[in-house]
């Protein structure tokens, strides 16, 4: 038997009972297999290749969608599968948890759709009882999250300073030490109880390791539930990525470990599961810190949006305005090039040297960066610099 639920306009819209107080979306929503679902877990006695249950969720507000399974245990060759419900969606992928590689509470990742189909799928001869023989055997969904907002310090507005002179990344194709440093820059989709927020980070050293904002990523559970995508950029400087999710690259991760956390200095060091420096190259940190009136450029995600540049300001060239400003931290590098939310977590670099010299995290124009000679003193001190991470 399949049984298929599908969600009405009403439903999608009205009566929100939304987790989000900030304007990132979350909707909840419960169905489920077994586990006090829609239906006990169906018998593996008899063959199919069709869902043995589907459900459609749908919302025309959504700029993705992301599943937000709160009991997943199948038996081992059983899966729930996740895709797009419009065969002409831009979200070409099909996501298949089987019971063997997954349990627990998890987020699916996210499809750039509007509406998902979720799907069982049985196996005749599979035993019934899940991978986890002290849970009950099914699934259960919770809710999902379908808008992200781009990440921006408490009390802070990453800012446009004037125009935006950030630029599509492959514009800068004619700078090529500044594009290929960029190669190692990343989009953050931060899945939190409260919602999706949109970072970006960078690998740092040779070791597999990324840096961010610990107001990105603050706890192992912020790290176990984000999206780490690459080569999210148009293939030429034509191509307007200017949308969250916008110019899908490669989600290389889907949950991190966290090494180590700091809200003073507000970055967070974590470890990814494949070591990617091979692929995308990574960034150092200059050892001695920024110079004043050094020229630098800005490789980010803002808003979610595919990658851009920002090496230019109203005036001319971005450079390092003030050593000291103030604001969201005390001494804090300044500059007049253009964020937005989301950008927080990027490396302001220098264009001499091409070393990040400031970990991009607070707005207000001028925006501002943590010091890289600070996070150097901080990371040698607790003994977690990662290799090959300075110069």
């Amino acid at each position: 038997m399949t049984f298929t639920a599908t969600l009405t306009s009403a439903q999608n819209y009205s009566n929100s009972s939304s987790t989000d107080s900030t304007g990132a979306g979350v909707q909840d929503e419960h169905f489920g297999v077994g586990c006090g679902g829609d239906m006990a877990y169906p018998p593996t006695d008899e063959f199919t290749e069709q869902p043995r249950y589907a459900y459609l969720i749908t919302n025309p507000l959504a700029d993705f969608v992301s599943v937000h399974f709160s009991k997943f245990n199948l038996p081992g060759t059983d899966y729930v599968q996740v895709r797009a419900a419009d065969p002409s969606s831009n979200a070409t992928q099909i996501l298949r948890y089987r019971g063997k590689e997954t349990s627990g509470a998890f987020y699916s990742t996210a499809l750039s759709t509007s509406a998902v189909i979720v799907e069982l799928f049985t196996y005749s001869g599979e035993s019934p009882r899940g991978v986890n023989t002290a849970e009950c055997v099914g699934f259960s969904v919770d809710s999902y999250q379908y808008l992200a907002q781009g990440s921006t310090l408490s009390g802070s507005k990453e800012e446009v300073c004037g125009l935006d002179n950030s630029r599509e990344a492959s514009c800068f194709k004619s700078f090529p030490d500044a594009f290929k440093a960029s190669n190692a820059v990343a989009r953050l989709l931060i899945k939190k109880r409260m919602g999706a927020f949109f970072c970006t980070g960078w690998l740092i050293g040779n070791e597999g390791h990324l840096i961010t904002n610990h107001h990105c990523i603050s706890t192992q559970e912020d790290a176990s539930n984000t999206e780490f995508e690459f080569d999210a950029e148009g293939s030429t400087c034509s191509r307007n990525c200017a949308s969250a999710h916008a110019c899908s690259g490669s989600i290389r991760a889907s949950n991190a470990t966290l090494i180590y956390a700091d809200d003073e200095l507000d970055y967070a060091l974590v470890k990814l599961p494949e070591n990617l420096s091979g692929e995308y190259g990574y960034l150092q940190l200059r050892s001695s810190g920024a110079v004043k009136s050094e020229r630098v450029y800005l490789p980010q995600h803002p808003s979610g949006w595919g990658k851009r540049i920002a090496m230019k300001t109203d005036s001319g060239w971005g450079t390092i305005t003030s050593l000291h400003e103030g604001g969201c931290a005390s001494d804090q590098v300044a500059y007049y090039l253009d964020t937005q939310g989301g950008s927080s977590g990027s490396p302001v670099l220098s264009r001499s040297d091409n070393l990040v010299v400031a970990l991009h995290h607070c707005g207000g124009c001028p925006n501002t960066a943590i010091d890289s000679y600070k996070l150097v003193k901080d990371m040698r001190w607790r003994g977690i610099l990662p290799q090959n991470a300075t110069a």
